[in-house]
């Protein structure tokens, strides 16, 4: 098996920031595969499967027809292909030649992997974060990956793994169903990457090898006064080129990105740590906590303070020398829009 696993493993590249920049967005999202479940409901079927989360589904042995909310063409699963459905896409799936009316799945559809029946396998992917929500929205609504293809005999090898781990429920069973949804998701993503479906974007960015060291610079000291220059120059690229296929890829400007890239490393640190809102505005970049009190509060909706009580109710005391910012008087208030505002024309001055 292990010879086996080696076999199926990504080869090694030279473009290691790349694959560090999906790991860091990933790991930031907090996606967690969970929930695999082996069905087999008696042939012929058509079972509705509702939009709440993203889904993963494995052909067991037979092939199965996908159909997608708001997707023209139907998807032809042969044995061991897979499908990611993205959150809020109802779907159903169906064997090849059904023709009854499409029904909820039930109790009873579970398979135990002794039938005879067609079958899949399903996987659920939620988010732990809060901010893992906008991620999965990030995602492609589906992803069809086909085991005929060539270098994809890791999927054959994903499922032989995960239906071991559901007939046989041994400890540990639910961690290593979990991890091997996890890999399997990641496979799913780096072949997305290499089809012409990708759009502009947080995935679309962290998978571009181009801009893969611009990104991992940013990504590992977002508290830098990045200029496009500097970012440019780890891409070789010119200026005007790198910022356009920034801009292309990204779907905003480098000092927009790097803005953003503050304030998520400035939401985990509170989520995180114990250390003051001063620290932490200091740690993302800012000189000044009021001015990073005020970018926090715009970006999520809620003071630095409040996002960690929400974030994690058990260090509700944490930071009890801070206080929650009191609405400003109205000439304090076009006071500090003016500061926000020169300071927002710097970071935008650097970053050109």
């Amino acid at each position: 098996m292990t010879d086996d696993l080696r076999k199926h493993a990504d080869p090694a590249s030279t473009a290691d920031h790349a694959v560090d920049a999906l790991s860091e967005a990933l790991l930031h999202a907090r996606l967690d595969g969970r929930d695999a479940m082996l069905y087999a409901p008696p042939a012929p079927f058509h079972v509705d499967i509702p939009s709440g989360v993203t889904r993963v589904h494995f052909a067991v042995d037979s092939r199965l027809i996908v159909r997608v909310d708001g997707q023209a063409m139907p998807i032809v699963l042969e044995p061991r292909d897979f499908v990611l459905v993205r959150q809020g896409l109802a779907h159903s799936i169906a064997t090849a030649d059904s023709t009854v009316p499409a029904r909820e799945l039930v109790e009873s559809d579970r398979g135990t992997g002794a039938e005879a029946a067609p079958g899949w396998v399903t996987g659920e992917f939620r988010a732990q974060s809060e901010l893992g929500g906008p991620s999965m929205a990030a995602l492609p609504p589906v992803v069809h990956i086909s085991s005929a293809r060539p270098g994809n005999e890791w999927l054959g090898l994903s499922l032989r793994l995960l239906l071991d781990e559901l007939g046989q429920r041994r400890p540990g069973a639910c961690i290593m169903i979990s991890r091997i949804l996890d890999l399997v998701f990641i496979h799913a993503l780096r072949e997305w990457s290499a089809s012409d479906k990708v759009e502009p974007g947080w995935l679309a960015t962290a998978l571009d090898q181009t801009l893969a060291p611009a990104l991992a610079a940013i990504h590992r000291n977002p508290e830098h006064p990045w200029t496009v220059d500097d970012l440019a120059a780890l891409t070789h690229q010119s200026r005007s080129a790198f910022a356009h296929r920034f801009t292309a890829v990204v779907g905003q400007s480098p000092a927009a990105y790097v803005a953003e890239r503050r304030m998520l490393a400035a939401s985990k640190l509170l989520e995180t740590t114990a250390m003051a809102v001063g620290a932490v505005a200091h740690a993302v970049g800012f000189e000044s906590e009021a001015a990073f009190s005020r970018a926090f509060r715009r970006r999520f909706g809620r003071s630095p303070l409040a996002w960690r009580k929400h974030s994690r109710p058990r260090m509700a005391g944490v930071g009890a020398g801070a206080s929650e910012e009191a609405p400003a008087p109205a000439q304090a208030q076009g006071s500090a829009s003016a500061q926000d505002s020169a300071s927002a024309q710097d970071s935008a001055r650097r970053a050109r």
